[in-house]
């Protein structure tokens, strides 16, 4: 008998898995919220922007928002990303996730973007992932958009490079940049 999963496109397996592996290793995006709010918060981003991406790369770019922080949060593996998705969104998942060091700056140096910047539509997975993070910061009022505007300069710095114009300009606004 097929396991479920074969009835799946890929990003709805990426989807169950990343939300099911956060909830196993209760990671929380808040007090308030599961992690998988986060997630479909970046989800919806990418939806809104999903026309600046080729239409076959869309399911494993949509997959990989799902991902996109289950190595860095979820104790999970490229590996284990690679058996439960595919190479594409192991990929993703894997240059999204941070860098070991002891404060945000030495876990997102510019080799860090380098290798987000370097991979197909990486750049776009995590432009949803701010844009999400800041819209969440400015309607709890949060003191982490304080951080978000302290990086921007870097962040955009490393990343931008002619693409994604429509994404950049919401995530200034958000900032009020």
């Amino acid at each position: 008998m097929p396991e479920y999963r074969e009835y799946l496109s890929v990003d709805e397996v990426a989807k169950d898995y990343a939300i099911r592996r956060h909830a196993e290793v209760n990671h929380r995006y808040d007090a308030i919220h599961t992690y998988a709010f986060h997630l479909v918060m970046v989800v919806d981003v990418a939806k809104r922007y999903i026309y600046l991406i080729p239409d076959k790369d869309v399911p494993d770019v949509v997959g990989g928002c799902w991902t996109h922080d289950i190595i860095e949060d979820a104790r999970e593996t490229f590996n284990n990303v690679k058996k439960q998705t595919n190479d594409i969104i192991a990929e993703y998942a894997y240059r999204c996730t941070n860098l070991r060091g002891r404060s945000r700056k030495e876990r997102a140096p510019k080799e860090y973007y380098d290798e987000i910047r370097k991979y197909k539509h990486c750049t776009f997975i995590k432009l949803c992932d701010r844009i999400a993070n800041v819209s969440f910061a400015v309607e709890s009022k949060s003191s982490m958009l304080d951080m978000y505007r302290n990086e921007y300069a870097f962040f955009k710095l490393c990343l931008e490079d002619g693409r994604f114009s429509e994404m950049w300009d919401e995530l200034e606004k958000l900032l009020e940049i």
